[in-house]
């Protein structure tokens, strides 16, 4: 953007340019879903065998990690970030069970913390605590809020998931 402006001020390309090329600093670039997806595998598959999961639960809160950066890549930019996470939970939590039944002797805890650990909003909440350190009180506040609100719906998804799995 530094480069842009100084160009834009010197002259030495067009507005018409600068237009084009401010867009396309705007516009957001996505990860190829592969990299997505093995990004989410690995964090899930260390974060399952850190809290003591065994090898087959690695592999179930894998097969989650895939529906989390799927759901997240196909939901529009524009869905609620409340609703995304339920729904991801949500499918974490079906995706546990159905592991559970097709393999007794799997840590389902273990399984659902590690999936879970993709979507759990610590930056948001080392921002906001940040924001109120530095006197932004209102800024600060509210981004805890919203962590607090993002934990909420991630325990609501879960819960409802392991609700229903029970009665199976």
């Amino acid at each position: 953007l530094n480069t842009l402006s100084r160009d834009l001020c010197e002259k030495t390309i067009s507005p018409e340019t600068a237009r084009n090329r401010l867009t396309a600093l705007r516009t957001p670039s996505r990860q190829k879903p592969l990299v997505t997806h093995l990004a989410g595998i690995l964090a899930v598959v260390a974060y399952t065998l850190f809290f003591n999961g065994t090898l087959a639960d690695a592999v179930a809160a894998a097969l989650c990690s895939v529906l989390v950066t799927a759901l997240d890549r196909r939901m529009p930019g524009r869905s609620s970030m409340m609703m995304r996470t339920v729904l991801s939970a949500i499918g974490v939590g079906v995706i546990t069970g159905l592991c559970h039944l097709v393999y007794p002797a799997l840590h389902t805890d273990h399984v659902m913390i590690g999936a879970i650990m993709l979507m759990v909003p610590g930056l948001m909440v080392a921002s906001s605590l940040r924001d109120l350190l530095n006197g932004d009180i209102i800024a600060g506040s509210l981004q805890l809020i919203q962590a607090i609100l993002t934990a909420g719906a991630l325990a609501l998804g879960l819960a409802w998931a392991s609700s229903w799995m029970v009665t199976v």
